[in-house]
């Protein structure tokens, strides 16, 4: 899925946690994106 709809990542910070790391992503047409917060919500946005 990622390789059909992210088009880019750029670490912006904590490169050194690999996974973990804090990424911006430019997507297109992602069918959905989950975002937690940091007090443990979530926001769940879809098409």
């Amino acid at each position: 899925m990622a390789k059909e709809h992210i088009l880019s990542s750029e670490i912006l910070d904590f490169a050194d946690l690999g996974m973990e790391a804090v990424r911006r992503i430019v997507v297109r047409d992602l069918p959905a994106f989950i975002l937690s917060d940091d007090k443990g919500g979530n926001l769940y946005v879809g098409r």
